[in-house]
């Protein structure tokens, strides 16, 4: 019975929704980025590093693509 709950249709997201609904939340700025994190079940540095590539306009996929192979590009400090 425990298996159920993880085939279930309706709990399923994509990693860019969840992206987009951390970014969207961030910038209610009713939370921290610690607390988006521990909901969203990421690292600090990983809402951060979702935060920044939104800010510069890089949310799509093909910009997620380019920065795990080391092409993207961004200000190595972000203020939310």
């Amino acid at each position: 019975m425990g298996d159920t709950f993880e085939s279930m249709p309706w709990n399923q997201v994509t990693l860019m929704e969840e992206k987009h609904r951390l970014v969207s939340l961030a910038s209610t700025e009713e939370f921290t980025v610690l607390e988006l994190g521990a909901e969203f079940e990421v690292s600090l540095k990983t809402g951060h590093r979702w935060l920044r590539r939104y800010a510069v306009g890089s949310s799509s996929d093909r910009a997620t693509a380019a920065a795990r192979k080391g092409q993207f590009q961004a200000d190595p400090v972000f203020r939310f």
